[in-house]
């Protein structure tokens, strides 16, 4: 093959790959509103945001100099001007200048618009012979601040019931009797008319509880004692609607000597609200392979995973990234 036609083949490739990169950062939300520019310095990138249409900024303060103090000033009250009444500040700095920066933060934004301190291991292989002065310090901070009192932090939620347990599927067959207990719609299937099968876990499957000891008392055990438990009916299972869109399952014991029946109860995602750790183990590795990462901006001082962990705290639609 002739070199001019591999070079118009190299530049094929090329151009194949800028298409797809430029494809992915388009379907991006994060990357449409970006605006960092690093040949603009941040008060000009600054200057070019029409005021009171981000969401969240984000600084990075670095090794103070002469007119550090009034750099800093001018960064955190352009950034104050900037943000929506529910826009979010994040500012990135050394626990030596912590103290400082947070005064200046407080009269700016109001101390009552304070939020908390981010704690951020930077790096834990830190050679002690190769440091000057008398103090290490592996940490970083972040001080958080919102713009107003509109803000409010996201819920961060657990789930507190795992899907490994709803592994049960119930077959119903066509033959069943429609009943009307305790205010209820209630269908009724005879031993062979009904099949339970255990299976791998899912969403559309039941997780099996047997009824006893304090269960017996609550809402669900209590129907079963009740009203099912009377009718001496061995292993029937009920299908209960306590309301036209809502239904479970009860099966009743396979013997007269065998005391629980068993309730099936159907998944339902139950979140448990627990607080924000202002403690992050994200050391501040920068050696990411840029073409693995489409969907946030990667900077020297932003590292991916302490980037994505802030962005939770806000929608995020419009944001700057100030160095």
């Amino acid at each position: 093959m002739p070199d001019s036609e591999k070079l118009i083949m190299i530049i094929q490739e090329i151009e194949d790959e800028l298409m797809q990169y430029r494809q992915l950062m388009k379907k991006s939300e994060l990357f449409s509103n970006l605006l960092k520019n690093h040949n603009d310095s941040p008060h000009t990138c600054l200057d070019k945001t029409e005021s009171k249409n981000v969401d969240m900024i984000y600084i990075a303060s670095h090794v103070p100099t002469k007119e550090w103090v009034m750099e800093m000033q001018k960064k955190i009250e352009m950034a104050h001007s900037l943000l929506k009444d529910t826009g979010i500040m994040f500012l990135h700095t050394s626990i030596d200048l912590h103290g400082e920066l947070k005064i200046l933060c407080d009269t700016i934004f109001g101390h009552e618009n304070y939020l908390t301190s981010f704690v951020v291991k930077k790096n834990s292989n830190i050679s002690l012979t190769n440091q000057k002065g008398d103090f290490i310090h592996p940490m970083d901070m972040i001080l958080f601040y919102r713009k107003s009192l509109k803000y409010k932090i996201p819920t961060q939620e657990i789930q507190t019931r795992p899907i490994s347990e709803y592994v049960y599927e119930i077959v119903e067959k066509d033959k069943k009797k429609k009943l009307t207990l305790d205010n209820k719609e209630v269908f009724l299937f005879c031993p062979g008319n009904f099949l339970i099968k255990k299976g791998t876990p899912s969403i559309n499957k039941y997780r099996k509880v047997s009824i006893r000891s304090s269960i017996k008392t609550g809402k669900t055990g209590g129907f079963y004692e009740q009203i099912l438990k009377n009718r001496n009916e061995m292993n029937h299972l009920y299908k209960v609607y306590d309301s036209p869109a809502h239904f479970c399952f009860y099966l009743s014991p396979k013997k007269k000597d065998l005391k629980n029946g068993f309730y099936f109860e159907p998944f339902e995602a139950v979140h448990k609200k627990i607080p924000y750790s202002t403690f992050l183990d994200i050391e501040m590795d920068n050696n990411i392979d840029p073409k693995k990462i489409v969907d946030i901006p990667q900077t020297e001082n932003i590292p991916t995973a302490l980037f994505n962990f802030l962005l939770g705290f806000s929608a995020a639609n419009h944001y700057l990234c100030i160095e």
